[in-house]
């Protein structure tokens, strides 16, 4: 274990050393390092931990493809396994990008189970990157583009981990929706807070008895931009953006009937 920690200690400061001068595409133009974090965290958490040399490729995904380093060079430090890793998510930069894409959708269902975590993980952090900070200059279809791309990708690699697909698959709805009615989108802290809202009412529902065939991530989604008489019909998320507001929000989910799931 204490082994472990130093490896994946190291495999973010070699990263980080790589990707220094890159930035992401979004308006914040963030270290490109915080991608790779976030793919890692969700690797380390759909895996409980227990695949170190994964969490490793997460941090490491992109240096072959965006920096320039070979795979005798990760193999040499992190050991031919993670290299192979690192290997299978990367993209043929000598290929037109659309041929690119059009391959890492194609091509997705032929993955190990490793690399289509890996490959799930990738395209969450990028969906949370892109409602947190767009690309600058990307316009509205643009970003759908991207969202269904994503999905297209994420769907041929499902079947491997409950969990991490249901992150994913909550990134999109929320994109999905807050595009298709001009709302605004989360930031991390926010998913992680809807996250909870979605846990919630699947309880309530299920206690209930009607859970089969509800859509509760969905049902959450649109219930936040909803007039509510009892916010003075404001939305609920309008009040997400503090610790008050969102207790006020759970509070009201909480004393709904389950027939409103109707």
């Amino acid at each position: 274990m204490h082994n472990d920690i130093v490896r994946i200690t190291q495999a973010f400061d070699f990263a980080a050393r790589k990707h220094i001068h890159q930035r992401r595409k979004g308006e914040l133009q963030e270290p490109y390092v915080n991608h790779l974090s976030e793919v890692a965290l969700l690797l380390a958490e759909a895996t409980a931990g227990k695949d170190a040399n994964l969490i490793i490729a997460g941090l490491l995904h992109d240096t072959i493809e965006d920096q320039g380093v070979t795979q005798d060079e990760i193999a040499a430090i992190f050991g031919e396994d993670v290299a192979s890793l690192v290997v299978e998510v990367t993209d043929d930069k000598l290929l037109a990008k659309e041929e690119r894409k059009r391959l890492q959708a194609e091509l997705a269902a032929t993955k190990s189970v490793r690399c289509k975590l890996l490959k799930i993980a990738d395209k969450t952090a990028n969906l949370r990157s892109m409602q947190d900070s767009p690309p600058s200059g990307w316009s509205e279809e643009r970003k759908r583009e991207y969202f269904v791309w994503s999905k297209s990708v994420v769907d041929n690699c499902r079947g491997v981990n409950a969990w991490l697909e249901q992150q994913f698959d909550i990134q999109y709805k929320f994109g999905e929706f807050a595009m298709t009615t001009n709302v605004s989108l989360p930031t991390d802290d926010t998913s992680e807070y809807i996250k909870r809202l979605v846990s919630q009412v699947e309880t309530m529902v299920k206690q209930s008895g009607t859970l089969e065939g509800f859509d509760a991530e969905r049902w959450v989604i649109e219930w936040l931009h909803r007039p509510l008489p009892a916010l003075g019909d404001k939305k609920p998320a309008e009040l997400m953006g503090t610790k008050e507001g969102r207790e006020i929000v759970s509070g009201i989910l909480a004393r709904i009937q389950s027939g409103a799931y109707a």
